[in-house]
């Protein structure tokens, strides 16, 4: 397994990324002529049993052959340790065996769950992985194709109670159907949950948001707390790329890659990112990533959230480039908008093509490059640049900047964002949209990038 390096800003998990299977334990495999499970716990590549044992004790290794398995609803309890955890595991991520027609349920403690599928083609049962049980710890499910549920309710992967859960390199698409009144998201985590990490997955086609979470936790509080979402896809799903609810925080968005997010026939404008206004909010650090083809790339209108901080995104192609409702919005770059920024403190971005760069709904206005964006009626700058950023361009995506560049070392000095991440959450933030350390010459350069030394 290739070396996994953290999104900027969010920490490692404790557990669940590096950790490989040992050798097989338990063999499955019911499209063997001699597979049973009378009298068969273990299982042997000879004799495998029919089906996956729905209790495994510690140090369990079970290897899933064969499918598809038609499971209706069942509950695997894996009751691993942190020296001794449970696998249940496809071979490989190209011979994943399906598991279909029902949900899968999850419960225990420090256990990983890779290389399968799960779907529920023929609509009539929820084909859904749902992390359940009130003592769910340290639980994983990673390199699997979670997908085509046209009748799932919910979500398709549901974090209904664990804590220390890890969701990543998944597929999970088209959950739910394209346009349904219904909102069934991609995957969604419960209120109260603590420590929950999104990491390198595709999610797309869903019939609600690619990812949601508090949504009714006024009812039930607190909402989740510590979310780490990170490295992944999103597109093209019925609502919004991620919507965020009622949430105790932080909740880190961190190099995600997100689009084609339009109004919906049924609920939605069609946002990238929504900071939404039902419930209470912690701080929530949107940072890094590449927000495009949407109605609005951030959209923290009317949030409750203690403190929203968008820093260092590449945000093109969308009406609103950041919406009202943020408190900082620093050193991003923003391109072919209607709206650039429209709320918060704005300072050290780049915005460019923009029937408005800067609203009147901004607090601050300081050292941003302004070119073909015009400040707004009531709003006022100081420090500005208008000059031609002679961005790098690739097609239409904004990767840097050219020699010569005005806003090479215009920044002058870093933020106080950035120190206040370090203090709050331990972790170096000072990087631009592709990781490199800031700065890189003799000052910050305005917007998401900097350009790397020697000049």
């Amino acid at each position: 397994m290739a070396a996994w390096s953290a999104p900027p800003g969010i920490p490692t998990p404790t557990f669940g990324i590096g950790e490989l299977a040992g050798a097989p334990t338990h063999f499955v495999d019911n499209s063997h002529p001699r597979a049973t499970d009378f009298l068969n716990h273990y299982g042997s590549p000879s004799a495998p049993r029919l089906s996956v044992p729905d209790v495994l004790p510690a140090g369990s290794v079970v290897e899933v052959r064969g499918g598809p398995y038609f499971i209706g609803d069942v509950t695997w309890t894996l009751n691993g340790t942190g020296s001794r955890p449970v696998f249940v595991r496809g071979p490989s991520q190209d011979a994943r065996p399906v598991f279909q027609g029902g949900d899968l349920r999850l419960e225990g403690s420090y256990f990983i769950v890779e290389n399968i599928e799960v779907t529920a083609p023929d609509g009539d049962n929820n084909g859904r992985v749902r992390f359940d049980g009130s003592n769910t710890h340290h639980a994983t499910l990673r390199f699997s194709y979670v997908h085509d549920a046209p009748g799932a309710t919910g979500a398709g992967i549901l974090n209904h109670s664990g804590d220390d859960v890890v969701i990543y390199a998944n597929e999970i698409a088209r959950i739910g159907i394209i346009p349904d009144r219904r909102d069934v998201h991609g995957l969604w985590t419960g209120c109260g949950t603590e420590r929950v990490w999104v990491l390198d997955n595709h999610i797309h086609h869903n019939g609600g948001d690619a990812i949601q979470f508090g949504h009714g936790c006024w009812h039930s509080p607190p909402g989740p707390a510590s979310v780490y979402i990170g490295h992944n896809h999103l597109h093209a799903d019925e609502e919004n790329g991620i919507d965020i609810k009622e949430t105790v925080g932080p909740v880190v968005i961190s190099q995600n890659t997100i689009h084609g997010y339009r109004p919906g026939r049924f609920s939605g404008i069609g946002e990238a990112i929504r900071i939404n206004d039902e419930g209470a909010q912690g701080e929530i650090w949107v940072l890094f990533n590449r927000a495009y083809d949407s109605s609005a790339c951030v959209q923290p209108e009317r949030s409750k959230s203690t403190g929203i901080f968008v820093v260092g995104n590449v945000l093109h192609d969308c009406a609103i480039g950041v919406g009202r409702g943020a408190h900082f919005v620093v050193g991003n770059t923003i391109v072919g908008t209607q709206a650039g920024i429209e709320g918060g403190e704005a300072v050290d971005n780049l915005v460019t093509e923009a029937a408005v760069g800067v609203a009147k709904g901004v607090t601050r206005c300081q050292r941003n490059l302004l070119w073909r964006a015009p400040v707004g009626r009531g709003a006022s700058c100081v420090e500005t640049i208008s000059a031609d950023p002679l961005l790098a361009m690739n097609g239409p995506v904004p990767v840097g900047l050219q020699a010569g560049s005005p806003a090479i070392d215009a920044a002058r000095e870093a933020h106080a964002v950035y120190d206040r991440y370090r203090s709050a959450y331990g972790i170096d933030i000072r990087v631009d949209a592709a990781g490199r350390p800031r700065p890189q010459g003799l000052a910050w350069d305005l917007g998401a990038h900097e350009v790397e030394v020697p000049r």
